[in-house]
């Protein structure tokens, strides 16, 4: 493959996963909302918050995903490197110009 080829994959792939994020993010909220917590999986949230349990773009399996013990939550994707990091934030600096770690939706600073 091509390096721009596979650098137009890497992005598009970045892209569905940030909207598939923001879908379990929504159906989270909207649970929380309901229930005034998170729910403890994600399977809590199909079929009344979302259609279908979220799925990983790269892997297939579901959103990697806990509720915490201070009521927050972390949710992420495995990322390129196709491996889960523990919600370890993925790093551009890589020998073949991949990001390596996990996808992590933002979680705001306490």
């Amino acid at each position: 493959m091509y390096p721009v080829s596979k650098k137009v994959i890497d992005m598009v792939l970045v892209a569905e996963n940030n909207v598939t994020l923001m879908r379990a993010i929504c159906g989270l909220e909207r649970y929380r909302l309901a229930h005034r917590c998170y729910p403890e999986t994600l399977a809590e949230l199909a079929p009344a918050y979302v259609d279908a349990v979220p799925r990983d773009v790269i892997d297939g399996q579901p959103l990697r995903y806990r509720r915490l013990a201070d009521g927050a939550f972390k949710l992420f994707s495995v990322g390129l490197n196709g491996t889960d990091d523990d919600g370890s934030p993925s790093d551009w600096k890589t020998d073949e110009g991949r990001r390596t770690g996990d996808w992590c939706w933002p979680q705001p600073a306490k």
